[in-house]
Formats: structure tokens, sequence, C-alpha cells
């Protein structure tokens, strides 16, 4: 199998994640702020947004395809299974090892925090599938906008914060909703 290295790295949007990491690093600013910050779990945060959002465009690119919104013809940067350039079930395949992956970062954040911080790295793997997949794409029925506010400022800022700190903020919750928004614009 022959495997072409630049159509993966169009595949993941590089240009995409500075969005996920923003949110992480402001978290621990604000942990450094409240004097409570630790290395091994602020790069875990990072490498598990890193992830989500991988997985998350692995899983536009499939999905997009198999519901036939992107073509050949599409306007704007060129998809990698739409394309042809990498085959639709390579990027399913794909999509499920670097959520899962995500997944098994995610797991070691507990260490630093609480147990039940799975649930919240369930949630983002469900809804990372979920933003253009499922029987109810959120990205195609008017929610995508909610869930970046959601998963790009509240929960990625705040967990952060939360898994450095274990307590909230307010600091914390008005300056994620402003990173939300922010970053929200930065996808459209």
């Amino acid at each position: 199998m022959n495997v072409n290295i630049k159509n993966w790295l169009l595949a993941t949007r590089v240009k995409t994640l500075p969005n996920a990491l923003m949110p992480v690093i402001l978290g621990n600013v604000f942990a450094i702020k409240h004097g409570n910050f630790s290395y091994i779990p602020a790069v875990l945060c990072a490498i598990f947004a890193l992830l989500i959002q991988i997985g998350t465009n692995y899983a536009n690119d499939y999905f997009d395809y198999i519901k036939n919104s992107d073509t050949k013809n599409r306007i704007g940067p060129k998809r990698m299974v739409a394309s042809g350039n990498i085959k639709p079930e390579h990027m399913w395949i794909s999509t499920i090892f670097v959520l899962s992956l995500a997944l098994i970062i995610g797991a070691n954040l507990i260490f630093y925090s609480d147990w039940w911080l799975i649930f919240i790295g369930f949630s983002a793997v469900f809804c990372a599938i979920g933003y253009t997949g499922g029987p109810y794409p959120l990205g195609y029925n008017c929610l995508g906008d909610i869930f970046i506010l959601i998963f790009f400022g509240l929960i990625a800022t705040i967990f952060t914060f939360y898994i450095q700190c274990n307590y909230f903020s307010w600091d914390v919750f008005f300056t994620s909703i402003a990173i939300g928004l922010l970053i929200n614009n930065v996808f459209i």
C-alpha cells in the first residue's frame, strides 16, 4: 500500500489545530494564575485536544463524502476522500484509531483529577463523530456552532483548568465563552 503523507497531512487540516490548542493553553494560563499548574496534565490535555480535532477532521472528511456533501468539484480546500486521494475505508479506520488514541491519552487525566472526567472524553468522541455523522449530524442541523462553543470554549478551557486545580472558577467560565465564540468565527 502506497501511503502519501501529504494527503494525510491535508486531511488533518493543520490550520484547524490551533483552534484545539488555544482553549487548552488558556485553561493552563488560568491554572498558573491560580497557582496550580503541572506540566504532565497540561501536555496530556493538549495531546487529547489535538487528537480529538484530528479525529473530527477525519470523520468530517469521511462522512461528508458518504453523505455526498463533498465531491471532486468542491469549492475550497480539497477533501481527501472526495478527491479520491484517500480511500473511505482507510479514512474511517484512521478516524477510529485517532479517536481511540485520544481516549487512551485522556483516560490518563483521571490520575490527576476525577474519574468522572472519562464521560467528558466519551462525549468529545461522540460529538466528533456526530458532527457530520450519524442520523442527526450536528453540523448539518444548525447545531454545529453551539457545539463548537461548548467544546472549544467551555469544555476545553474549563476542564483543562479543572484538571489542574480540581475546582471551577468564574473567571475561567466567562473567558471560556469568549474563546469559544472567537473559535466559532474562525470555523465559519
